[in-house]
């Protein structure tokens, strides 16, 4: 089997799944595998072999139940798309990604958008933005984070890498609503380009990252950015170069 794709789609009233015996080491889509399994609360995937998927939109797109999954297993070096991959997972609390390699993937859109009422606290791991071409806003359905109010743990790494340094609009990051933990802040100021180091950046106009207004920059943060040739334009919720 190559395609397991909407395998289990609107399965809205099964409760268990064993899927132990699983060999999922020709699959390359898994395109909405779990979509609309409403009543799933739990799922164990630790046997999979996703070393040649390329596709996971939707995969775990309102599987409402579920309150946590441990991912960490999974091998994510060739996934291009996770599009709406945990939407409207309202009760999900935790996602572990520990050990992803997100570096291909184009289209994070909607990654884990939810209701007003979505429990997502903590992403274990990081997400690595270098296939992004366009940054993300709370109200864009291109920001991963949308809706995510109660997000306190995640990591994200290789901010810029591939954006285009002339166009503030398509690549400056803002983090909206979410609540991210000290540690987890002080690891994104230090993902940012170093606008001292990298001398093609320092004539670069108006890159923000904007945060939180939940968030108070710590002294570390503000020495993180500053050390880079960053500007802190609010101690309270943003920073950005001029």
């Amino acid at each position: 089997v190559t395609n397991m794709s909407y395998m289990f789609y609107y399965c809205s009233s099964l409760k268990t799944l064993d899927l132990s015996n699983f060999d999922t080491s020709k699959v390359t889509n898994m395109y909405g595998m779990f979509n609309y399994c409403r009543s799933l609360t739990s799922l164990d995937l630790s046997n999979f072999n996703t070393s040649n998927v390329t596709n996971m939109d939707s995969m775990f797109n309102y599987c409402v139940s579920l309150t946590s999954l441990d991912l960490s297993n999974f091998d994510t070096s060739k996934v291009t798309n996770m599009n709406g991959m945990f939407s409207y997972c309202d009760k999900l609390i935790s996602v572990d990604i520990t050990g992803w390699n997100t570096a291909k993937v184009t289209n994070m859109n909607s990654m884990f958008y939810g209701s007003s009422t979505m429990a997502l606290t903590h992403v274990y791991g990081e997400l690595d933005l270098s296939g992004l071409t366009n940054g993300f806003y709370p109200s864009s359905y291109t920001n991963p984070l949308r809706g995510c109010v109660n997000l306190e743990t995640l990591k994200l790494k290789n901010i810029y890498k591939n954006c285009n340094m002339t166009n503030a609009s398509k690549w400056s990051i803002n983090l909206g609503d979410t609540n991210v933990k000290d540690d987890c802040l002080t690891y994104i100021i230090d993902q940012l380009p170093d606008l001292i180091s990298d001398k093609k950046l320092t004539t670069t106009t108006n890159i923000i990252l904007t945060l939180p207004k939940t968030n108070a920059l710590t002294e570390e943060q503000v020495k993180i950015a500053t050390d880079k040739g960053w500007q802190v334009a609010n101690t309270t919720y943003h920073l950005a170069s001029y």
